[in-house]
């Protein structure tokens, strides 16, 4: 079933000077396939093409024919430009626009110029094709006329499509427009006089309407988006589309020029949840875990429709909670305790206190620990992440070593000064066997090994930083051990 659609086309018979001009009115039928090619689908590819752009023909009420002269008498009205944008790279294959000589076959120039941004007026020329103007009924369907470039242009800002009449001619031809009050105060539209001046049509003569010239192109369209907030279960992750702005763009984007530009995003978040269109949503996860979101971009324009997608992993948490294991939280002193940690959530930072003094180690990761000092002891693991954080205890006893007599216990062995700088003076019980004493670090690790053959021994310590270290004394038969901190 064809479609017919009635609009009225205004011939303006301009003269050398606008004011002069006269008004007739006609009703003539829009082709259906010219009106339904809007919102047509072709099959779906991230390169856009090739696409007729409707823009002026969309913002239609009505049509005009605007009269224009060639270059030859010096007259107004040599040429019209329609303005269009350029969000990003774009390729210009051709042109479509409707026109007709007035009186007799007329010869034109299309063209593409770069534009001056003040007043949307055509600046540098940068392609042109020849096409011809017959003698024929005022319809669009008559009228239809194209321009193919030879070598296809590429711009990637502001352009302008221009219908130009020769230097030497001033043979009369007519173009349409849309309706005056069409251009919605755009200012896109423009008229050369005078041979070499461009005239904003709104700026100069009040006349608020767009040149019905359509630019066919190509492009590309590239979909992607980031992710920001606190990833966590229960919390809102925001989206954002970094996608090819021609998507948002009312002159190439049939749901940007309507109003409905989230119709062209469609987040699929991975979970349960029914699919989205919104350029820039917030969602909601339940629960923790790996999510691979889908942005399907669907640019819709004026005769294509094409689409690309993109996909990423994010990484939803949720608040850890810390646990570990002790391979014995009763042990001797001198005796090494396994730490595991078990916790669950993915931690980004734990903090662990095995309760004597020793430094806080600041990994998650399974370590080990020497007891010293005979003590009972808090082990605290902390661990956070973005969400939140969690602590776990448990309490290790360290037992004095069975065969420690009076004569060794600690309160028998003198250590000083303490804390220490190069030596320290280890004062023993008289009258025992020789003693081995041992320097160990924080980490069991021992530093400094010597044999005590006297009552009274001066220990160097000028090699050892500063930190907290430990003096285990032993015959084979007694041990004792005492604390002392090195300072520099």
């Amino acid at each position: 079933m064809k479609k017919q659609v009635l609009i009225g086309i205004c011939l303006l018979t301009t003269g050398l000077a606008f004011g002069q001009s006269t008004l007739q009115t006609h009703q003539v039928s829009i082709p259906a396939n010219l009106s339904l090619r809007i919102g047509s689908v072709a099959p779906a590819t991230v390169t856009c093409g090739n696409d007729t752009v409707l823009y002026p023909l969309a913002k239609a009420t009505a049509a005009s024919l605007y009269t224009l002269v060639g270059n030859g008498g010096g007259a107004f009205g040599e040429g019209f430009a329609q303005y269009y944008e350029a969000p990003q790279n774009i390729t210009i294959y051709g042109v479509e626009f409707f026109g007709r000589g007035k009186n007799n076959t007329v010869s034109v120039n299309v063209r593409i110029y770069t534009v001056n941004p003040a007043d949307s007026t055509p600046a540098v020329q940068l392609g042109t094709v020849p096409v011809s103007l017959t003698v024929t009924t005022a319809s669009l369907a008559a009228m239809t006329r194209y321009a193919v470039f030879t070598t296809p242009i590429n711009v990637s800002g502001p352009y302008a499509v221009v219908v130009e009449g020769l230097a030497a001619g001033n043979d009369t031809f007519q173009l349409a427009t849309n309706a005056n009050g069409d251009g919605a105060g755009e200012r896109l539209s423009s008229v050369r006089v005078l041979s070499t001046a461009w005239l904003n049509n709104q700026d100069a003569f009040g006349a608020d309407f767009d040149f019905l010239a359509h630019p066919i192109v190509s492009y590309s369209i590239a979909s992607s988006f980031i992710t920001s907030g606190t990833l966590c279960e229960g919390n809102p992750v925001a989206f954002t589309s970094t996608s090819s702005p021609i998507l948002n763009s009312r002159f190439y984007s049939q749901a940007a020029f309507y109003g409905v530009t989230d119709a062209s995003y469609t987040y699929n978040f991975g979970d349960a949840s029914t699919p989205l269109n919104q350029e820039n949503p917030a969602h909601v996860y339940a629960n923790a875990g790996v999510y691979n979101v889908m942005l399907t971009d669907s640019m819709f324009a004026w005769t294509v429709t094409c689409t690309d997608a993109a996909t990423s992993s994010t990484t939803i948490d949720e608040p850890p909670m810390a646990a570990f294991t002790l391979s014995a939280t009763t042990v001797d002193v001198g005796d090494t305790v396994q730490f595991q940690n078990t916790s669950t959530g993915n931690s980004t930072s734990c903090l662990i206190d095995f309760g004597d003094g020793s430094p806080v180690v600041t990994s998650c990761a399974d370590t080990s620990h020497q007891y010293v000092v005979a003590g009972t002891y808090t082990v605290t693991l902390t661990t956070t992440n973005q969400c939140g954080s969690d602590s776990y205890t448990q309490t290790v006893t360290v037992n004095t070593i069975t065969g420690v007599d009076a004569a060794w216990n600690e309160n028998n062995i003198s250590v000083f000064p303490n804390p220490a700088q190069d030596h320290i003076t280890v004062i023993i019980p008289k009258g025992n066997a020789v003693a081995v004493a041992g320097i160990y670090n924080v980490a069991g690790e021992i530093v400094l090994q010597m044999n005590l053959t006297n009552p009274v021994n001066e220990i160097s310590t000028a090699n050892l930083s500063a930190g907290i270290y430990f003096l285990k004394v032993t015959d084979g038969n007694h041990t004792a051990v005492k604390r002392i901190d090195i300072v520099k």
